[in-house]
């Protein structure tokens, strides 16, 4: 019985055994069925990513080759060349910040600054610029509402209602003065000097751009003959700073102008844009050899030139607009003459060329310093790519600016050459000692105020 019993005993353990050994070698079946089925689905969605990164760069290096126009400008048309280099790049990208810092690396190969991927803080900041100062949700709703764009961008770069709110505090974290604009007197009732280091937009939300017209009146409130704008180090960005509030700030009157001929490829110009400086009333028309005389008459020196052939062998259109001065609402213009001087040199680009050669063909001041770096592009706009939603700036247009010489249509020179080059130390009226360059000194000469 005993022995019986204990054959029992061991039989029944083993079974307990067996089937205990059975029962975990099927949890660890699960589990590693589990772990593979997690496993081929990371590989499945990272292919399916890599495979939407892949079509959307085939997108964006298509939509550049044909309707980019510094191709035509800049001679950097190598970065066409690279495309297998590009696409291996791609291929490593496993999320959407990765592509977008990866298409980021492969725009700057371009060499031109005005292309690049918006991120979400220039996005954010460009939404400011639309909305009123102060606004409120039913602003935000009415701005989405007349916008066709603006909810799928909302969603892609996943900004919300509160983040563009919290972005329009003034707090001390988010804002601080940056002394974009620096004004003083250099000689008493005569001389002064302002230093605009870069183009804000002109938006009454940002506080760097508040200080700037604080400092603009504070410095306006003394009396001057003559005011020299220093942009030597300013590389440009948004134009409306000297439309709407520089120039007129200036005694500039509202109304004054510069117009442009602007030449689009094909593609180019299927481009839908909500861009400011656009609007419905500027009209893109076909352009052919019928209208070469056109071109001709507003360019007399464009048929001698190497854009002649360039224009007419690869662009397909072409558009008119301008920049005009506009005085803002509640905001205080002088209406004082002044002689007005512009300090140049091969920093200053983009909006702040651009307000160079409006200077220069409306006869607003002298330009003094050096040649400008140029690339004064008034048509830039954002695009939206079709898969992740990632918005590209693009120069789209071959711009010439009517009243210029064709050989500035890019760059910009002075009307008087002269460097940068400390040329001596004086002591001012308010005590500080000031730094003259041999630009400054060709202005006091200029005036009749340098005295050696």
């Amino acid at each position: 019985m005993g022995t019986v019993g204990s054959r029992g005993f061991c039989l029944r353990l083993d079974v307990e055994v067996d089937f205990m050994f059975k029962s975990k070698n099927k949890n660890k079946v699960k589990i590693f069925i589990l772990f593979l089925f997690f496993l081929l689905s990371i590989i499945i969605f990272n292919n399916l990513s890599t495979h939407k990164y892949l079509k959307e760069f085939e997108y964006t290096y298509g939509f550049i080759r044909d309707a980019y126009s510094g191709f035509y400008i800049l001679g950097n048309e190598n970065w066409l060349r690279n495309k297998n280099r590009y696409k291996k790049m791609i291929k490593s990208c496993r999320n959407d910040t990765d592509y977008m810092n990866e298409m980021n690396l492969i725009l700057k190969e371009i060499g031109d600054g005005h292309v690049n991927v918006v991120n979400r803080d220039s996005i954010i900041n460009r939404i400011l610029g639309i909305l009123p100062h102060g606004f409120k949700k039913a602003d935000w709703d009415e701005w989405i509402k007349e916008d066709p764009f603006s909810e799928k961008v909302l969603k892609d770069y996943h900004i919300s209602y509160t983040d563009v709110r919290e972005a329009s505090l003034d707090s001390p974290l988010k804002y601080q003065d940056v002394h974009n604009l620096e004004a003083r007197k250099i000689i008493d009732g005569k001389i002064g000097y302002i230093k605009i280091n870069s183009m804000l937009e002109p938006n009454s939300s940002d506080i760097n751009f508040r200080n700037d017209e604080l400092r603009m009146k504070n410095f306006l409130d003394d009396e001057y003959e003559t005011i020299i704008i220093d942009l030597r180090s300013n590389a440009g960005g948004n134009a409306f700073y000297w439309l709407d509030f520089l120039l007129p700030y200036l005694g500039i009157q509202e109304g004054t102008s510069l117009n442009w001929i602007s030449f689009w490829t094909d593609r180019a110009s299927k481009v839908p844009s909500s861009y400011p400086l656009y609007d419905d009333s500027v009209k893109i028309h076909k352009l052919d050899q019928s209208k070469k005389e056109m071109i001709y008459k507003e360019f007399p020196d464009l048929r001698a030139s190497t854009l002649d052939k360039t224009i007419f062998d690869h662009f397909s259109y072409y558009s008119r607009h301008s920049f005009a001065i506009t005085h803002r609402e509640n905001a205080s213009f002088s209406q004082r003459p002044y002689n007005l001087y512009f300090l140049t040199g091969p920093k200053t680009g983009s909006a702040s060329d651009a307000l160079i050669k409006f200077v220069k063909v409306n006869q607003l001041g002298k330009i003094v310093g050096e040649r400008t770096k140029g690339d004064p592009v008034p048509y830039n706009p954002t695009v939206q790519m079709p898969y992740t939603g990632m918005q590209v700036s693009v120069p789209l247009t071959l711009s010439l600016p009517i009243g210029m010489p064709i050989e500035e249509f890019y760059y910009t020179n002075p009307d008087i050459f002269a460097s940068d080059e400390i040329k001596a130390i004086k002591r001012l009226s308010d005590g500080t000692l000031f730094q003259f360059d041999e630009a400054l000194i060709k202005v006091l000469e200029n005036e009749g105020y340098w005295d050696h």
